[in-house]
C-alpha cells in the first residue's frame, strides 16, 4: 500500500534554516507503540505534520492564517510474533487486524519516507522524548540505519533541541493538575 500521497501538499520549504541556525519548519511527531519500553516494544503508528515555525510563533503570519501544512501517517506492521495487549489496543485503538489490513509495511519500509519527511526540521511533540526514543531504537534495529547518520543526529538532539509541549505545559501551567494533552486542550478550550 502506498502512503506517499499523504505527503501533499509539498509546498512547505524543508532543509531551510532561519537566522540563528534554527530550522524554519517544525515537525510535530507522534508515535503509537506496543508498550512503553523502546528496547522491548515496537512502533505501530507514525504521524507527523510539518508546520512553518513562523505560524507557531505568529511571526509574519496572523494566528488565523491557514498556511499549507504537509502531513504523513502510516500504520506499521509489527513482527508477526508480537502480541498486542488489551491495554495497548484500548489506549491506541489499534488491533492486529486493522494493522494487517492498513499497514504501509514493516518499519524498514516506512522509515525511509518518514526520515525524508522530517529531515532538516525541528522535532516537536507532547513528551517527544518518548517518540524520539522509539525512533532511535527502530533506527538501531534496521539494516539501513548507518545510511541515516544525519537523521540520527536530529533524533538524538544534536542539531536542534526538540520542542516538548509536556515540559512547556508544566512550566507555563504548573497548577494545571493534569498535563495530559486532552486535559490541557479542555482547560485551554482548544
Amino acid at each position: 500500500k502506498s502512503w506517499a500521497k499523504e505527503f501533499a501538499p509539498h509546498n512547505i520549504p524543508v532543509n531551510t534554516v532561519a537566522p540563528g541556525g534554527v530550522p524554519d519548519v517544525i515537525t510535530v511527531l507522534d508515535v503509537e507503540t506496543s508498550g512503553l519500553s523502546a528496547s522491548h516494544h515496537r512502533i505501530l503508528e507514525l504521524a507527523a505534520v510539518r508546520v512553518p515555525a513562523a505560524l507557531l510563533l505568529c511571526e509574519g503570519a496572523p494566528p488565523t492564517s491557514r498556511a499549507p501544512l504537509a502531513a504523513l501517517h502510516a500504520l506499521v506492521a509489527p513482527p508477526a510474533s508480537m502480541r498486542l495487549s488489551a491495554s495497548v489496543q484500548q489506549l491506541t485503538g489499534l488491533t492486529k487486524e486493522r494493522i494487517r489490513a492498513e499497514a504501509a509495511g514493516p518499519i524498514e519500509a516506512v522509515l525511509p519516507s518518514f526520515l525524508a519527511f522530517v529531515s532538516g526540521t525541528r522535532p516537536a511533540g507532547h513528551n517527544v522524548s518518548f517518540d524520539l526514543g522509539f525512533l532511535r531504537e527502530e533506527l538501531r534495529r534496521v539494516p539501513f540505519a548507518r545510511d541515516y547518520n544525519a537523521h540520527m543526529g536530529m533524533l538524538q538532539g544534536k542539531r536542534h533541541a526538540a520542542l516538548d509541549t509536556l515540559a512547556l505545559s508544566r512550566r507555563v501551567l504548573p497548577d494545571a493538575g493534569s498535563h495530559r494533552l486532552s486535559s490541557l486542550a479542555e482547560k485551554l478550550q482548544l
